[in-house]
């Protein structure tokens, strides 16, 4: 084989490398934001649901047990 072919097939490997790598760090950069979303979620729903009771506490209801 002459030299050509063989640059050829390392830069191709290089570069799939280097895609590779940089797809990999996209994914942790986006992880990183849906689990603060979620901690989010979860906070709200629970600041509803002390909301919920405090309006139901000011109404004067009763709570159904």
């Amino acid at each position: 084989m002459s030299p050509e072919p063989i640059a050829v097939l390392a830069v191709g490997v290089a570069l799939g490398g280097v895609m590779l790598a940089g797809q990999r760090a996209t994914r942790a950069e986006v992880a990183e934001p849906r689990r603060d979303v979620g901690g989010l979620r979860e906070r709200m729903a629970r600041l509803e649901g002390l909301l919920e009771g405090l309006r139901d506490a000011i109404a004067g209801r009763q709570v159904a047990e």
